[in-house]
């Protein structure tokens, strides 16, 4: 699986307005770019893809800047994904066909070769479906504490999910 850039940063970015929140403050785009290591030009890009899927909000004025839209207790990282993903596999879950991954790979010809029976495309509707579920477990309160923390929390969402899923 690869994650991209805009879902990494973007993810990153989400964080950041979090942790603020909690301490009661909007996050400027300024403060986003900096602490994240990216473009003022990127970090604006990645916040208005956010707010635009309902994410956040952003706030006028002179200690404007951005806010969570939610509770860091309702916002499922399946949502975030959803709205920051470019390549739509996510998005695939609507209908669970995974009609989707074969519109990404038809090589020469307009619509894949395996169209009618596809062997391959059962395994990535099953692991995209296997990581929607387990992200949907996921908020982003789950991620606002240390590396040990997170990484205690992310591993028992995976294992709660896993244990609902038929064999």
């Amino acid at each position: 699986m690869r994650i991209t850039a805009t879902e990494e940063y973007g993810l990153r970015c989400l964080l950041d307005v979090a942790r603020r929140v909690q301490e009661g403050k909007p996050t400027s785009i300024r403060g986003i770019a900096e602490k994240e290591g990216i473009s003022m030009e990127y970090a604006t890009k990645l916040m208005m893809r956010l707010r635009k899927g309902g994410l956040v909000k952003s706030v006028r004025g002179a200690n404007g800047g951005y806010t969570l839209a939610g509770s860091v207790d309702e916002i499922s990282l399946a949502v975030v994904m959803q709205i920051l993903d470019s390549n739509d596999y996510m998005d695939q879950q609507q209908d669970g066909s995974g009609a989707k991954f074969c519109d990404h790979f038809t090589g020469l010809k307009q619509e894949c070769v395996h169209k009618g029976n596809c062997s391959v495309r059962p395994l990535w509707v099953t692991v995209s479906g296997y990581l929607y579920g387990a992200l949907k477990n996921i908020t982003l309160k789950q991620l606002l504490d240390n590396e040990s923390g997170s990484n205690q929390r992310v591993r028992e969402a995976f294992k709660q999910y896993a244990q609902g899923i038929p064999s």
